[in-house]
């Protein structure tokens, strides 16, 4: 069977349809990372491209688990329009992708989708999760803590050496913009 490549409008569609929270930039930003890992690494790209575009297809802010539930939701979307192997395979890259409550991403598009999900967070989070963490504690050093102690599981999650890379680069270039976390260590 020859795979079933959906246009970038119709993915961006199925995801915002389905997903009030959904993050354009965020998954544009994504998918554009992952690639690059993916260009590095191997794989690939009709395996990783759609797992990327629909990755957060199931997040809800509060609610775990939306790989799971992002993997069985595209296995019912995309029935009979991917191989059923490429279904799994696809399925598999959006499972695994989060931290908490997800498999270890067992392939390299897997890996690279979990990775470039894991470096937008840092690049693209760290105000947000401070903000967040503020308003949790109402205590500015609580908050800032709070937010290394993300930053380090988001590290930690890393599952390639060159996604490892990227991360550490990027938590430099934060340390400078944030002088709070300069205690940092990775």
């Amino acid at each position: 069977m020859i795979m079933y490549t959906p246009p970038n409008s119709e993915l961006i569609r199925i995801v915002a349809q389905k997903n009030p929270d959904f993050i354009v930039d965020h998954t544009i930003r994504v998918v554009s990372i992952a690639e690059q890992l993916r260009n590095q690494l191997g794989g690939d790209q009709r395996i990783l491209f759609p797992a990327a575009f629909l990755h957060d297809i199931e997040f809800y802010r509060g609610v775990k688990g939306h790989g799971k539930r992002g993997a069985d939701l595209f296995r019912k979307i995309f029935d009979g329009r991917y191989s059923p192997e490429a279904i799994e395979q696809i399925a598999h890259c959006i499972e695994a992708h989060p931290v908490k409550y997800a498999p270890f991403p067992e392939t390299i598009e897997a890996k690279c989708l979990r990775d470039g999900d894991r470096i937008d967070s840092i690049a693209s989070f760290v105000p947000q999760r401070y903000l967040a963490s503020f308003k949790k504690f109402g205590d500015e050093e609580l908050a800032w803590q709070d937010c290394m102690k993300r930053i380090k599981g988001w590290y930690n999650s890393m599952v390639t050496d060159i996604g490892k890379e990227r991360f550490l680069a990027i938590a430099k270039d934060m340390q400078n913009i944030f002088p709070q976390l300069t205690d940092l260590e990775l």
